[in-house]
Formats: structure tokens, sequence, C-alpha cells
């Protein structure tokens, strides 16, 4: 994979996801969150994720950026009282689009979902993004 790819993820409600973000850009070396907010808003993030690369043209920055990765995320919190008091579990898929222009390609959407535990929800989500970074590691080698 090219040094830097640019990684955006995006959770259910349209937010900018900062924790699984920098799980997958951790084990690829990328770079996570280098896009404005008008990348979302001006509907952008959208039509790439939704396979319209003509967005990558459209504007010169975005050319000149060689690996692109973009995520949507979903995290199902629940309680786990019957492993141990106060315990939470998550669930969390990510579908991810991979756009490889020095190589003129996209990938299909490769979703990945994983489980994680802990005390709070925060550190079952840790828990969760270093599983998901390991999958990241073997599938996009």
């Amino acid at each position: 994979m090219p040094d830097n790819p640019l990684v955006f993820v995006m959770d259910a409600a349209g937010a900018y996801d900062a924790a699984v973000a920098d799980a997958v850009a951790r084990p690829i070396g990328g770079l996570a969150g280098a896009f404005t907010p008008a990348f979302v808003t001006s509907g952008a993030f959208e039509r790439l994720f939704n396979g319209d690369s003509r967005v990558l043209g459209a504007e010169e920055q975005f050319s000149r950026v060689p690996d692109w990765l973009l995520g949507k995320s979903q995290a199902t919190y629940s309680a786990q009282d019957d492993v141990m008091n106060g315990w939470r579990r998550v669930e969390l898929t990510l579908h991810l689009r991979r756009y490889r222009l020095s190589k003129g390609r996209q990938s299909s959407v490769v979703p990945l979902t994983v489980t994680g535990a802990g005390y709070s929800d925060a550190s079952a989500l840790a828990v969760a993004c270093e599983r998901i970074s390991r999958q990241i590691q073997e599938r996009l080698r």
C-alpha cells in the first residue's frame, strides 16, 4: 500500500468516527481525518463511498491523493452482566471502500465485523478497534 493513504470513517449518526478511523489508519501507515467538514457537507464523502469516483477528478486536492480508504461504522453496545457485573460489549461493523488511484482502480465495499468487551463502552470499543486493526492488516495488504 502506498505511504500515507487517507482514511475517513463516518459513524451511523453521520459524524466523523475518530477512534475507528485511527484503528484503520494505524496498521497501514495511513493518515486519519485529513478532511474538512465540507468533504461531508458537500456530499463528496457519500458519493465517493457509493462508488462515484468522478469526485476525485473534480477537486484538484483530491486527485493528488493516490490511496483512499473510506468507511462507515456501526457500533452496537450491550450489557454483559452475565459475564461480570458492569461488563460492556460492543459489536463493531465497518464497511470500507478503497480507491487506489495509483493503480487506477477502486475496490468493492469490504465489510468487517468484530466484538470487544470491557468495563465501559470506551474500553470495549478500544478492544474492538484493536481487533479490526488486525483484520485490516490481513485484508488490505
